[in-house]
């Protein structure tokens, strides 16, 4: 169960990394699709945001590590 959630969590990181480098455009499904995603409180476009992958990868890197000194 622990192994089947841990590759889980793996391809999930994954295809939000993807997805997020897309918005960036440093992938190379930008150059064939282009993707916006609008806040809805705000209307503002979140491709504003420059590192939308590296965040997210921020963001991951850290709770990992605060679950990590949990256990």
């Amino acid at each position: 169960r622990e192994a089947y959630r841990k590759v889980l969590n793996e391809v999930i990181k994954e295809v939000m990394h993807s997805m997020m480098a897309m918005f960036d455009g440093s992938d190379a499904l930008s150059d064939e699709f282009s993707i916006d995603v609008i806040n809805s409180e705000t209307g503002e476009s979140l491709l504003s945001y420059s590192a939308l992958n590296d965040e997210f990868f921020d963001y991951i890197m850290d709770a990992e590590e605060e679950e990590e000194t949990k256990e």
